[in-house]
Parts: structure tokens; C-alpha cells; sequence
């Protein structure tokens, strides 16, 4: 991936799309190059969709293309994702992110939108840290916080997400059902 040793490697899944909002991480790693002379950051984002020539271009403009790759729709995302140092998902709405869990149980450290979905998810400081989905200096702080400090937030991670697993909900569903059918 042209990460080399020193390097910090960003990771986000999802369309190139108005919702996904990776407009937000690109203005970030720009704010820290520019202004902290942070350039130890580079971000993936896997995923095509609408917004591939205006991301390509705010890329070009910023001066980002040796720190800002679009990888397009890709079959190997849990490679990739054991690859990262850090998890972003910046969307402007989702649901329960089955790709934000799936980077958890991999024991990444997470920066994310403050939305529903997300913050059912990811305590601030204890295993990521959320922002307001346009919150450029917010993502900036929280990038720099993770490429500077040694948090074991990614640690906790593994511990956040076993609530999800398929078996403990499967039980937790089990265990409904049967309740019910006894009341009926």
C-alpha cells in the first residue's frame, strides 16, 4: 500500500457519496499537513460512487495525491483493514455500521461522525473518538491524538464489540422468543 515505516495508515469503507462524507478526513489531513506539519498520515478509502471526480479533484487541489488514495470497490477490505493503524467513518447518517464493528473486532482504534449508530458504538476516549460530521478541526485533533499517543483504544475495541457478536445475539433473540411464546 506505499505506507512505510513511521507512517500512519487511515482506513474508511463505504461509497464515494454525500452520506459517506470522506470530504471531511480529506480536509483534515490537509489542515495537519498544512498547519501542524503532519505528514505521517496517509488515508484509503475503499469504495466508488457519485463523488469520484469531485474527491479526485479536492485530492489534486489540496496537494494530497501521495496521502489521499480512492481505491474504488474492493474484495479484500479485511486485508485492508488489518493493514490500518486507524478506522474512519465520517458518514453523515448510518445505522449499526457493520463495517465499523467488523474494524473494531480487528482491534482498530476508531474516529467517527457523532451520529445514531456510531455513538451506540464508540465511547469517546475509551475505544474512539466521534466528532460533528463537518467538524474538520474535531477529525484533525483526533487524528493527531491517535498518531501521537499510545491509547488502547483499539484494545478496548475487542472488548465493545463482543456484545454484538452473531452467537450473543442469537442467544439474546433465543431467549426473546422463547419468553414470549410462554406468555402466549
Amino acid at each position: 500500500m506505499g505506507v512505510n515505516s513511521g507512517e500512519k495508515m487511515l482506513l474508511s469503507v463505504g461509497e464515494l457519496s454525500k452520506r459517506k462524507n470522506h470530504e471531511v478526513v480529506i480536509k483534515s489531513i490537509n489542515k495537519l499537513n498544512r498547519e501542524r506539519r503532519i505528514d505521517t498520515v496517509k488515508y484509503f478509502v475503499d469504495g466508488d460512487g457519485d463523488l469520484q471526480e469531485y474527491l479526485s479533484n479536492l485530492i489534486e487541489d489540496s496537494h494530497l495525491q501521495d496521502k489521499v488514495f480512492l481505491l474504488g470497490y474492493r474484495t479484500d477490505v479485511n486485508m485492508l483493514t488489518k493493514a490500518a493503524d486507524v478506522f474512519v467513518l465520517p458518514s453523515r447518517q448510518e445505522g449499526l455500521s457493520v463495517a465499523l464493528m467488523e474494524a473494531m473486532a480487528t482491534g482498530l482504534p476508531v474516529l467517527c461522525s457523532k451520529i445514531r449508530g456510531n455513538t451506540d458504538l464508540v465511547r469517546n476516549e475509551y475505544n474512539g473518538f466521534t466528532y460533528k460530521v463537518d467538524d474538520v478541526d474535531g477529525f484533525s485533533a483526533g487524528i493527531e491524538k491517535i498518531i501521537h499517543t499510545s491509547y488502547k483504544i483499539g484494545a478496548n475495541n475487542l472488548i465493545s464489540v463482543k456484545k454484538y457478536d452473531e452467537a450473543v445475539v442469537k442467544n439474546i433473540m433465543k431467549n426473546v422468543y422463547t419468553n414470549i411464546l410462554k406468555e402466549n
